[in-house]
């Protein structure tokens, strides 16, 4: 019986000591992969300023905390320009966007509004589902709608890095 125990105890140690090995290069690709949300917002808002087809107002209201999110850098600056541009073509010349970034518990979301010449609600949909399907990729979901006055509402919500591993 106490040969028995013994390799129970050996194979119980060796299994965790396997699972270990696992666990710990995910946890590392995580952090690895993480990227700070308000830096990312920041840059596409600059990039998107300079390059900008026509004059456009950006008003940011950013998180005070840095938050970084469980997504490489140049993926997260796709999924935030892709927005960007999604509004500025829903503003139109001369329109106003206004970009922020909150935590809500173990996640961080970027939201943008702005008014615009109200495209059709249809365009919205098609136009984000590229954006929606990229995000779900890393963990997050994307939601976007237009009321009818015209606003047009997009929000995208990441895990932070440090919490992706335990969802």
């Amino acid at each position: 019986a106490d040969t028995t125990a013994t390799e129970i105890e050996s194979d119980t140690a060796e299994l965790q000591s396997l699972l270990d090995q696992l666990i710990q290069p995910q946890s590392a690709a995580v952090k690895q992969h993480a990227t700070d949300l308000n830096s990312g917002v920041e840059e596409c808002v600059r990039a998107e300023l300079e390059a900008g087809e026509y004059p456009l107002q950006i008003t940011k209201q950013l998180a005070n905390e840095q938050m970084a999110v469980c997504c490489p850098a140049d993926d997260l600056k796709l999924l935030v320009c892709r927005a960007l541009r999604i509004a500025a073509d829903h503003t139109g010349h001369g329109g106003h966007i206004e970009v922020s970034t909150c935590a809500q518990g173990a996640k961080a979301c970027f939201d943008l509004m702005c008014s615009g010449n109200n495209r059709g609600k249809h365009r919205l949909q098609d136009r984000s589902a590229t954006l929606r399907e990229l995000v779900s990729r890393f963990g997050g979901q994307c939601e976007a709608a237009i009321s009818d006055d015209g606003t047009m509402h997009l929000r995208m919500i990441l895990p932070f890095a440090d919490h992706a591993d335990s969802e």
